[in-house]
């Protein structure tokens, strides 16, 4: 349990991280993100 509540964790992470990375590419404002 623990394991695929780390592994949820991870993903939502990358998620952010690549939320970040495409608006930065965009140069799109977080906030309109």
């Amino acid at each position: 349990m623990a394991r695929t509540k780390r592994l949820q964790l991870l993903l939502s992470e990358i998620e952010y991280e690549t939320l970040k990375s495409y608006a930065a590419s965009k140069q799109v404002p977080m906030s309109e993100v």
